[in-house]
């Protein structure tokens, strides 16, 4: 998708008109937050920090992760990291650790590099990620880093990490890179 770095093409401006429909989609969904129509949901007993982005795809989030994953196991926090998995073809939730690793397949790439890179770290790859932190919580997990989670409001958080990255465009999905 190298048409998306840069100033916009053609393609970008054909596009234009779905971005439009996302972006008033995108907003709509933020609006039942903002105005308190859907409330986030607060998981007990553990710390939720989010690290995300504005656009999709490199800006350094997994080495990010990896890096406060293994900083918050040496400062004694039971760490789990809350993922989608993006790009695997399985569907069914997941838990990983430097022990046990499912394929790229089954687990995605990402998710098995923080499991391998980050010992004493346990990996729940859901689509849910309200039912992951919930999972992580009830096995005792105190400190939870949701990747990935910019755009995520169903589960609250305390803290929240956005990388910039400077990524050719200011168009919105599919015309762009922004989300």
């Amino acid at each position: 998708m190298s048409w998306w770095y840069g100033p916009p093409t053609w393609r970008a401006w054909l596009l234009w008109p779905a971005s439009l429909v996302y972006g008033l989609v995108l907003r709509a969904w933020h609006a039942l937050f903002d105005l308190g129509l859907r409330t986030p949901v607060r998981v007990e007993g553990a710390t939720i920090l989010s690290v995300g982005n504005r656009v999709v795809g490199g800006s350094g989030k997994t080495p990010v992760v990896i890096h406060l994953a293994n900083e918050a196991v040496r400062l004694g926090h039971r760490v789990a990291v809350l993922t989608r998995g993006y790009g695997r073809t399985s569907k069914r939730a997941l838990t990983l650790s430097g022990e046990a690793l499912e394929t790229v397949g089954e687990a995605g790439d990402e998710p098995r590099l923080i499991a391998r890179r980050c010992p004493g770290v346990t990996v729940f790859i859901n689509a849910d990620r309200v039912a992951a932190a919930r999972a992580a919580a009830a096995q005792g997990f105190n400190f939870l880093l949701l990747d990935d989670g910019f755009q995520h409001r169903r589960l609250a958080r305390d803290a929240g990490l956005l990388l910039e990255v400077g990524a050719g465009h200011d168009f919105l999905l599919p015309a762009g890179p922004s989300r």
